[in-house]
């Protein structure tokens, strides 16, 4: 859980059909979680690429395939920032303010036969 500084993550997710990555505000309980948080996060689907917060959503034009996301969290900053983790380039970044002091976790989510490595 972060609620202050600065945190970086990779994960990888080559070979995978889908999936998304991000961080989601801590719930108070594990019923209906997605009713209680909110989201800051990107996902990938068949090629297609979206980042998408409770307040946008932004379809990604990206000219490759990314294998390895890096997630960067700015806790005090309200930033969250996405980067293909091969060539450093950033892929979307969302500023809010709501992200300040706020408990945050790390959210991942897959489709149904994949998995996502943690380096």
């Amino acid at each position: 859980m972060f609620s202050s500084g600065r945190h970086f993550w990779d994960v990888i997710v080559s070979g995978t059909r889908g999936w998304s990555v991000g961080v989601t505000s801590k719930p108070v309980n594990f019923k209906n979680v997605h009713a209680q948080t909110r989201q800051w996060e990107i996902w990938g689907w068949e090629g297609k690429y979206m980042a998408i917060s409770l307040s946008k959503r932004s379809e990604l034009v990206l000219s490759e395939r990314p294998t390895r996301i890096r997630i960067s969290l700015n806790c005090k900053g309200g930033q969250v920032s996405f980067f293909d983790a091969r060539t450093a380039s950033l892929l979307h970044a969302f500023s809010d303010t709501s992200l300040v002091e706020e408990t945050l976790l790390p959210c991942f989510s897959l489709s149904e036969g994949t998995c996502v490595t943690l380096p």
